[in-house]
């Protein structure tokens, strides 16, 4: 059963630029936006997270990561003195509206999906899953936090984040994509209270699929070896979405295939306005999923209850071609000339919640969890003996 737990905390030391050096997580990073993020600073945690490929063989440099972040620890990286939980928030922009998501950093104990109170809501891929068990393995450390949300409101989670909020923050900065991010220490009654509402509490994974199930899948290979440890925990970050809840937005889907190929499988409807008035009639929930392809656009009428599976089933697989996503829909668009686009709805959060916690798992990146949590905030080592 859900456990929460303060843990022994690695951050970057107070002089550091955490604009600078910490990164969005590794798999939203493009290749060109890894190398822009490490000319910011040379202790850039992208070095960390996403080792660059030095062989002919691209073979990532697991070890170069690795030994560069045992290097800082002690001068770059320090060791806060207790073991802690915090309340993190994301302050941000979406159109004119400005939002806010809050939540905890903590310790959560594994236990393996489908086995206890922690829910996944998508498929996970192989080829991930190991390239975040070999950082794991050789970083020995939690570098990102998975994202989770509980699936019913937790009573006093609102007072203790907002008590926390109304002090001076550990940490706060304006990342390039103009989120706020603060960091504050929570009290050590506080702590205890978390630990107390969240025991037994049934959470579903929002970001961090893979890495959880990576997490697992390394907590087994030390205890093979080293019997029971900090591997048995996992860095968290766990809000309630009855209290300032994260935003879903969709993640959408780009194919090399012409409309000629899609028409043979399914129903395309002409839509005369533009691509930026077809995303929004897709957003609106009226049932729709658009297509871009070139000038031309499109709208696919669907009447199942999540609109990636229905895709997967009546169109990609039927296609079978290789599909790439994109987060960014203005980015989407642009590809329109290589392809089709698929527009995507998004999931609403209900609807996730009551999927993961009946056992369906919903298509790879249904979901966009928006913002990201901030990599190189806040890190778990797992090579010293903790909670």
């Amino acid at each position: 059963m859900s456990k929460l737990v303060p843990f022994e905390a690695l951050t970057y030391a107070p002089d550091y630029d955490l604009a600078k050096v910490t990164t969005p997580p590794y798999d939203v990073i493009s290749p060109a936006r890894r190398a822009e993020l490490e000319t910011l600073d040379e202790h850039s945690f992208v070095r960390v997270i996403l080792p660059e490929a030095p062989d002919a063989a691209g073979t990532p440099a697991y070890r170069e990561g690795a030994e560069l972040f045992r290097s800082w620890i002690g001068s770059v990286l320090v060791r806060q003195p207790a073991e802690s939980m915090f309340v993190y928030s994301m302050r941000f922009t979406i159109g004119s509206i400005e939002q806010q998501t809050a939540g905890v950093i903590a310790g959560l104990e594994l236990e393996r999906l489908g086995e206890g109170s922690v829910h996944p809501h998508e498929r996970t891929l192989p080829a991930a899953k190991a390239d975040r068990l070999e950082i794991m393995r050789n970083t020995r450390a939690n570098l990102e936090p998975l994202w989770l949300f509980s699936a019913a409101p937790v009573e006093g989670f609102d007072r203790i984040v907002s008590a926390a909020m109304s002090q001076e923050p550990a940490a706060d900065f304006r990342d390039q994509d103009e989120v706020e991010h603060r960091l504050w220490l929570v009290s050590e009654p506080a702590t205890e209270q978390l630990t107390r509402v969240f025991a037994g509490r049934d959470l579903v994974i929002a970001d961090g699929h893979h890495r959880y199930e990576t997490s697992v899948s390394y907590r087994d290979e030390r205890r093979a070896t080293d019997g029971s440890g900090p591997w048995d925990f996992a860095m968290v970050f766990v809000v309630d979405p009855s209290f300032m809840a994260p935003p879903v937005l969709p993640i959408h889907r780009v194919v090399n295939a012409t409309t000629e190929e899609v028409r043979r499988v399914i129903d395309l409807s002409p839509f005369t306005g533009s691509a930026e008035e077809l995303g929004g009639l897709v957003s609106s929930g009226t049932g729709q999923i658009g297509l871009l392809s070139g000038s031309e656009a499109f709208t696919i009428e669907y009447e199942a209850d999540l609109a990636t599976r229905f895709l997967e089933n009546s169109v990609l697989t039927r296609l079978g071609r290789e599909v790439a996503y994109e987060h960014d829909l203005d980015e989407a668009i642009k590809k329109a000339g290589q392809g089709c686009v698929f527009v995507m709805p998004p999931a609403s959060l209900p609807q996730v919640a009551e999927k993961a916690r009946a056992g369906e798992r919903m298509p790879p990146k249904t979901t966009l969890f928006w913002p990201k949590p901030r990599s190189g905030v806040v890190m778990r080592d797992l090579a010293v003996n903790q909670g």
